[in-house]
């Protein structure tokens, strides 16, 4: 498909009436947004104009980290002329990259890397899924009634000690009453690994 061809002139009769357009706007009471005054107090300037870098900044709804972040990274920016910005050339850039912005005083991204986070993000999820189904990951509520299970036999079983070991000791020497205190840490260690183990049988890992 061929492109057309803009002459100057139809260009500028362009720009003045998309100018016309965003005064007729302003007038009626609306806001305009980022873009809309960009291209508004773009054409407010002349060719030959510059300007700060602050001032650059408060034009086009930027913030001064992010035309030095540009810079520092390369970006094909208008270069300053004398210290200053140049105005048009700015909005030509801008009205060459519209997607062109900020967050935090830093470039956002674009459209190639934010497809590329999106992509890493899927991915991410799917791998979840899958751990999940193969029995690599468990839901949080899973693990806390393991938990739960094994303090509560701890508690039953400490529980019943501290009334049978006093009396199954009684009178007997040292060496008499600590077979019977093993026999006791060995039952409690037996209900621990046994509860763990039921659980582990319960959910299985998957090839």
């Amino acid at each position: 498909m061929k492109v057309p061809i803009i002459s100057p002139e139809q260009l500028d009769k362009i720009h003045q009436a998309n100018a016309a357009n965003l005064i007729k706007k302003v007038k009626s009471g609306k806001t305009l947004n980022g873009e809309e005054r960009r291209i508004l107090e773009g054409m407010a300037g002349h060719d030959t104009e510059t300007v700060t870098t602050s001032r650059l900044a408060e034009i086009f709804g930027i913030n001064r980290k992010t035309l030095a972040q540009w810079r520092k990274e390369g970006k094909s920016v208008p270069d300053k002329v004398g210290g200053k910005e140049p105005l048009a050339e700015w909005r030509r850039w801008f009205e060459a990259n519209p997607d062109a912005g900020h967050f935090d005083g830093k470039p956002s991204k674009s459209r190639e890397e934010l497809l590329a986070v999106k992509v890493a993000v899927e991915i991410d999820l799917l791998e979840i899924k899958r751990d999940r189904e193969r029995g690599k990951l468990l839901p949080r509520a899973e693990v806390d009634e393991l938990l739960i299970r094994i303090a509560m036999a701890m508690q039953s079983y400490l529980r019943r000690y501290e009334r049978e070991i006093p009396a199954l000791c009684l009178g007997l020497t040292l060496s008499q009453s600590t077979p019977l205190v093993k026999a006791r840490t060995r039952e409690l260690q037996d209900v621990l690994a046994n509860t763990s183990s039921d659980f582990w049988n319960e959910h299985p890992e998957k090839d």
